[in-house]
């Protein structure tokens, strides 16, 4: 039948030769975890009843923190450069747009983006400023976005009749790289 998976997983290191440690957690619903750069804690998506929210594992406690509990669906959660921020898609207001809350949990909510299409954010820029993200749209499918921080507006990097997508910024911040089906 249709419906929403619930297979538990862990979360687990894993060293450079390939060997896992688990984490000493509860098994969940959790998915893209992202490590913060200070490597103090991560970001989660994780499933709660029926409910997919963004959390914070601190990692010297293992104990999980929500930061968001809106009864619509936070995924695809990112950090900023300095982990500070976690930037992450809501459909709380139709399609899935993109969002941003402090990882301490202060302050309150800011929306970056208010568009008709489903948007899903990949990689902030080293320096912060810029962000981008994933847009499909009916016409063109999946395309590149790039979110000005300093103007608080976005505009189109790479949109074509192909798909691309998972758009990340070099270390330099001069470039990006991203995957196409165009070939």
């Amino acid at each position: 039948a249709p419906g929403l998976s619930t297979t538990r997983s862990t979360l687990v290191w894993v060293d450079r030769n390939g060997r896992e440690s688990p984490l000493n957690l509860e098994p969940a619903f959790y998915q893209s975890p992202k490590l913060a750069p200070d490597s103090r804690h991560l970001v989660v998506t994780k499933l709660e009843s029926t409910n997919f929210d963004i959390w914070k594992l601190e990692l010297a406690r293992m104990s999980f923190t929500r930061l968001t509990s809106a009864p619509s669906e936070e995924s695809y959660s990112i950090l900023t450069p300095d982990g500070a921020t976690v930037t992450y898609s809501s459909n709380r207001a139709g399609p899935q747009n993109l969002f941003s809350i402090a990882t301490d949990g202060s302050g309150v909510e800011q929306r970056l983006t208010t568009a008709a299409y489903s948007q899903q954010p990949s990689s902030w820029s080293p320096d912060g400023t810029r962000l981008a993200f994933t847009q499909w749209e009916p016409k063109t499918g999946s395309d590149i976005w790039l979110y000005s921080k300093q103007g608080g507006s976005a505009t189109p990097f790479l949109r074509s009749p192909f798909d691309e997508a998972r758009a990340h910024f070099s270390p330099d911040g001069d470039w990006i790289a991203y995957s196409s089906d165009e070939s």
